[in-house]
């Protein structure tokens, strides 16, 4: 996905992908690049301050997921570190393309989505 949302030509063709932009910030774009955005910075501190907000609900919605799901023989250290572990989405999303960044909220919805759909369906013991 990464190399998706980077790579200047896609199969010989110019990457379309990089000529879209959010509010005039270039999906290509990255916020540690976000320099040299013609957009201006008020465009570019809008599109990621939401962006981070929006990673940051989703990882905090993951992270109760997983302190509610761990298994209670669960080492301690990785109990600790398991609900910690959603975050790094922000720091990712600083340096990876806006695209990317975008494609990481959605999947990480998707998949916390599903986990919570899958958290409260019981199990059912096997017949025999």
């Amino acid at each position: 996905m990464y190399r998706l949302c980077s790579a200047p030509t896609v199969g010989g063709q110019v990457n379309a992908l990089l000529t879209h932009t959010v509010f005039g910030v270039p999906l290509g774009g990255s916020l540690a690049t976000a320099g040299g955005v013609t957009a201006g910075l008020l465009p570019v501190a809008l599109v990621y301050c939401a962006l981070f907000a929006l990673l940051a609900g989703v990882a905090w919605w993951s992270s109760r997921l997983t302190r509610r799901t761990l298994p209670e023989e669960t080492p301690a250290l990785a109990a600790r570190l398991a609900p910690l572990l959603p975050y790094a989405t922000l720091v990712v999303a600083a340096f990876v393309p806006l695209a990317a960044g975008v494609h990481l909220l959605v999947s990480t919805a998707w998949s916390t989505l599903e986990r919570t759909a899958f958290a409260a369906r019981p199990v059912r013991p096997a017949s025999s």
